[in-house]
C-alpha cells in the first residue's frame, strides 16, 4: 500500500503464471513477468501518482536469493463529466399534410425536406447542449444514438440522424472544458395529432 496525500492505494501482485515457476535457458537467463491489481479509492484526486520503490525477490532452489529494485507509477486524470445546459426543442409546427422531415442542425435553424413545408409557429428551435468538464486538454469523443421516439398524447415521432458540432466525433477539452451541441431530424407524419411531444436520446461522452 502506498498514500498520494490524502488518498491510499493498494497493489496487488501475483505472477503471470500462479502457481507454476520459469526454468532458466540455455544461455542462464529466465524472463519474470508480474501481473497487478491496483485498487484506486473512489474520490481519488487527479495527478500524477509518484514512482513507489518495490524490491522483487527471486529464489532459485538451494541457490542465494536475487533482488532487484523497481519502481511502480501512474497518474490519475480528471473525471469526464457531462450536464445537458440545453434540451433540445424543435418548436412550434403545424401538422402537415404529407408526411415530411423537418432537420434541427447543430449550430441551430430548421431545414425541411420531403412532404410539404413544415409551417413555424413561434416557439424557439434550440440544439441540444452538452457541457463537459475533465483533463485539460485530453480528447474526447462523442457516441450519438441511431434514434430515438417523441411520445404525444395522441401518437409518437421518429428523431433520426443525430449529429453533433464536433470534427468526426470527437473534441479536445481546452483547459479542461468543452461544449458539444447536437441535432437530428424530425420524422412528421402527416396529420400528426396535435399535441405536445418529450422524449430522451443517451449521448455518450469518452476520453480517447
Amino acid at each position: 500500500m502506498f498514500h498520494q496525500g490524502r488518498d491510499a492505494y493498494q497493489v496487488n501482485f501475483e505472477p503471470a503464471v500462479p502457481g507454476q515457476g520459469w526454468v532458466f535457458d540455455a544461455g542462464g537467463r529466465a524472463l519474470v513477468q508480474l501481473g497487478a491489481t491496483l485498487q484506486v479509492p473512489g474520490d481519488a484526486a487527479a495527478g500524477g501518482l509518484p514512482p513507489v520503490p518495490l524490491r522483487l525477490t527471486v529464489r532459485s532452489g538451494h541457490h542465494p536469493a536475487a533482488a532487484v529494485s523497481f519502481s511502480l507509477r501512474g497518474r490519475m486524470i480528471a473525471t469526464l463529466r457531462a450536464r445537458e445546459s440545453q434540451t433540445m426543442a424543435f418548436g412550434r409546427l403545424v401538422s402537415p399534410q404529407a408526411d415530411s422531415l423537418i432537420s434541427l442542425e447543430p449550430g441551430g435553424g430548421l431545414t425541411t425536406a420531403g412532404g410539404e413545408p413544415l409551417l413555424a409557429l413561434g416557439g424557439q428551435a434550440t440544439p441540444g447542449g452538452f457541457e463537459l468538464t475533465g483533463e485539460p486538454d485530453a480528447a474526447f469523443s462523442v457516441t450519438l444514438p441511431a434514434g430515438a421516439t417523441l411520445r404525444g398524447p395522441q401518437g409518437t415521432m421518429e428523431l433520426e440522424d443525430f449529429r453533433s458540432d464536433t470534427s468526426s466525433g470527437r473534441g479536445t477539452l481546452a483547459g479542461g472544458t468543452a461544449t458539444v451541441r447536437v441535432g437530428a431530424t424530425l420524422r412528421v407524419k402527416a396529420k400528426q395529432p396535435p399535441g405536445l411531444y418529450r422524449g430522451h436520446y443517451l449521448v455518450v461522452f469518452s476520453y480517447d
